[in-house]
């Protein structure tokens, strides 16, 4: 075989390999089938031209005043209660109020879920922003969170620093998340956003790009960089 052909082979070998870390869950995970793949509590769609899937506090009338009846709501479904949504992402009575000892319970909010299986080492990385009408507002601080395996963690609250937006009156603007699983099985993966204390101002939460990356097989990294070598073998080769 020339070094063309070894050169070639090669490369062909590479991609085989690269191709084992192909993301595999979650389905639909960049919104691009609608909300197929996920189920949904409360106000959920998935918006624009470059489909991203929005969560918001907002019911059908009422909310937002002087703004008009369900202006921030997306779906035409209402918000849901946050009893409704803990069980719906299989937390605990109570998991989602901000600060139950001081008064401060969760009212109500939106929520996607989907279950998958992930091995030890796999990494779940997603987009993200907050909006919120209550920006600023402390003392009844909306947020919004992913729930990995029955784990709660909060992306942001309305209590921060957020910067202006077009649309609400702030938000934390586009960021990533990244999180690496440490032990494998099957794990319910949610997101969602809730109203604290009142239910009278909207917040949101924009999801894009949910996927999850397996660990490389150690022998697809050993088969990586033997493949590299001889590539470079062979190009080396060909210079002389």
């Amino acid at each position: 075989m020339n070094d063309r052909k070894i050169l070639g082979a090669t490369l062909c070998a590479l991609m085989i390999v690269g191709s084992s870390s192909v993301v595999a869950a979650p389905a639909n995970g960049n919104f691009s089938g609608g909300l197929t793949g996920w189920e949904a509590a409360g106000d959920v769609a998935v918006l624009g031209s470059t489909a991203f899937a929005q969560l918001t506090t907002a019911t059908l009338g009422g909310d937002d005043l002087p703004a008009a009846a369900g202006a921030f709501n997306v779906s035409g479904n209402a918000a849901a209660a946050s009893g409704g949504l803990e069980s719906f992402l299989g937390l605990s009575a109570g998991a989602l109020d901000p600060d139950a000892a001081g008064f401060v319970f969760a009212s109500e909010g939106s929520a996607i879920r989907q279950t998958v299986t992930v091995s030890a080492g796999d990494t779940l990385s997603f987009e993200w922003n907050f909006l919120s009408n209550e920006a600023g507002f402390a003392a009844q601080p909306d947020y919004a969170f992913v729930v990995i395996g029955g784990n709660l963690i909060r992306l942001a609250d309305s209590a921060g620093s957020l910067s202006p937006s077009a649309v609400y009156g702030g938000e934390t603007g586009t960021r990533h998340f990244s999180y690496t699983f440490t032990s494998g099985g099957s794990v319910v993966l949610g997101f969602g956003v809730v109203d604290a204390v009142d239910g009278s101002v909207s917040s949101a939460l924009t999801l894009d790009a949910v996927q999850i990356s397996p660990v490389p097989e150690p022998t697809a990294v050993a088969m990586f960089l033997a493949g590299l070598g001889i590539a470079g073998f062979a190009a080396r080769r060909q210079k002389r």
